[in-house]
């Protein structure tokens, strides 16, 4: 089909061009008046639709020289395929987008007001989360402390305890010197003992041979003595 362009008057605002066409399903051929094409070309009433009418049946103008062939007639058809238009609704159809657009809106409220309390629900347990991290934190560092403590405590307490083993380990080693210097000594006194005691015994066994021999000669003596004064 062809298609012409129609530059609306002066209540256009910047002599903009607007395309008037004729839909086949209705007009059947029928050559369109010049108040028709003015009320289709007037930007109010236009605009005045909530949503961007499209054309999906062939579009089609009829004029009185057909042998004209206006060469924009395909610009403008691929320019409609590529937007894609919608079939022309009829009057009733704003009122009854109103009333669904209405209803979305409320539903969007509604909506709306659960997310708000769910987000206001979350950010209450999220409160109450962060408090309890701070608690399970706080015990933790307690914890630790104690365990810290505990620790040192017991490594302190380890110390000590060696500590006081080799204080009792050197006392038994010095105690155990002291003895064995005690024994040397009670073994040398011993020896030294032994040894006078030795030379007394041999003093001794030399004054008894003296003395046998003195008795032994003052027997010889007197019997020496006897014989000579028998009769």
């Amino acid at each position: 089909g062809m298609s012409r362009q129609y530059t609306s008057g002066p209540s256009e605002t910047s002599g903009k061009q607007r395309v008037i066409v004729c839909y086949n399903s209705q007009a059947n051929g029928k050559v369109l008046h010049e108040e028709e094409l003015e009320f289709l070309a007037d930007p109010g009433i236009a605009e005045t639709q909530s949503t961007q009418y499209g054309i999906t049946n062939n579009v089609a103008y009829q004029a009185d020289d057909l042998d004209a062939y206006d060469s924009d007639c395909d610009e403008i058809n691929s320019y409609m395929n590529e937007s894609q238009y919608t079939t022309v609704q009829n009057l009733s159809l704003p009122a009854q987008q109103d009333d669904l657009i209405l209803s979305v809106i409320e539903q969007l409220k509604i909506q709306v007001v659960n997310y708000t309390k769910i987000n206001q629900d979350n950010k209450h347990v999220n409160e109450i989360l962060i408090v309890e991290l701070e608690r399970y934190k706080n015990q933790v560092r307690i914890l630790n402390e104690q365990n810290n403590i505990d620790k040192a405590s017991a490594s302190y307490a380890q110390s000590l305890k060696i500590k006081n083993l080799k204080h009792t380990l050197s006392e038994h080693l010095k105690e155990k010197e002291s003895l064995e210097q005690k024994v040397t000594l009670l073994k040398n006194d011993f020896q030294k003992e032994e040894s006078r005691n030795i030379d007394k015994e041999l003093a001794l066994e030399k004054q008894v041979k003296e003395m046998n021999n003195i008795v032994f000669k003052r027997n010889q003596s007197a019997q020496t003595v006897h014989m000579l004064t028998k009769p």
